[in-house]
């Protein structure tokens, strides 16, 4: 799967010279290959896109060597202090949704130990989906929080499985099956729901998008849809006629790729593809 490229700055007239108005909200995604950041105006405006590659392309410790460190604190946008909220969510591979019954933070921290991309010193994230009676649950390297607190000490982190559970909250009606699959760069998050309630929600790595079809497929069989009528959304990095989009079109009725209409706005581009900053843009309606 191609990485999408986040080396522009997409923003309003002077916004990208740091012209940036107090009190605005700044939304940021960490992934292992970079991040990406958005900020609001204070009537929630889209102000500005960016994001940048750390060197030499994926870093391979979850972000947590030097090249990261001087990639986000050297960001003029990242380091303002007059914020009126920030939110950081931590997009990497591994999350589960827990039902609220069993979430105990010390019996889930050992999962993530016994993985090895975390230590005892890194932190669980978790958010509540009040509507599911569970909470996303994901991890955050040590490095990254404490990078990130020096620069907004007042942030609030949350794991990257947030906006995707909020967005199935929002959008499923009763008596109805949902695919939701988020595309990432080297992993694909399924959250499939029946009847407004969670029935999967795991992560699959990807090589090339037949791993992607196949785990959706699987997934749905799994969970006994009739995977042929449940109704497929997706956002992240999928191309509108792309390769991946029409293999599923040959399955699926007509595949939903969710857009932002602002982005295309900002951008003063009309064609842009807009589905992988979907959950970007929407990070801040998570606040709870």
């Amino acid at each position: 799967m191609k990485r999408v490229s986040m080396q522009h700055v997409h923003a309003l007239p002077g916004v990208s010279g740091g012209e940036i108005p107090g009190g605005c909200t700044l939304s940021v995604c960490h992934e292992e290959w970079g991040y990406a950041f958005c900020v609001r105006g204070d009537g929630g405006e889209l102000l500005l896109l960016a994001g940048e590659a750390f060197e030499e392309g994926r870093d391979g410790t979850n972000g947590k060597d030097g090249r990261a460190r001087e990639s986000v604190a050297g960001n003029p946008f990242l380091s303002r202090r007059d914020y009126k909220r920030v939110f950081v969510a931590a997009c990497y591979r591994e999350k589960m949704l827990v039902p609220e019954r069993f979430y105990r933070e010390e019996v889930l921290s050992l999962p993530w130990m016994l993985h090895g991309d975390c230590t005892g010193d890194d932190r669980l994230l978790c958010y509540r989906v009040k509507e599911w009676d569970a909470r996303v649950v994901g991890a955050l390297p040590a490095s990254v929080e404490q990078l990130y607190r020096e620069l907004q000490p007042e942030c609030t982190f949350l794991p990257g499985g947030a906006p995707l559970a909020r967005m199935a909250v929002r959008t499923c009606a009763r008596d109805r099956e949902y695919i939701f699959a988020d595309v990432r760069d080297d992993h694909v998050d399924l959250l499939l729901v029946r009847d407004r309630q969670p029935l999967l929600f795991n992560a699959f790595y990807h090589e090339t998008e037949s791993d992607i079809f196949y785990s959706m497929l699987h997934a749905a069989r799994s969970c006994q849809f009739n995977e042929r009528h449940a109704r497929l959304v997706l956002t992240g990095r999928v191309a509108p006629g792309g390769k991946l989009h029409e293999l599923l079109a040959r399955y699926w009725t007509s595949p939903l790729l969710v857009t932002e209409p602002a982005l295309n706005a900002l951008a003063r581009d009309t064609t842009m593809n807009t589905t992988p900053f979907v959950h970007l843009l929407n990070l801040h309606a998570c606040e709870s």
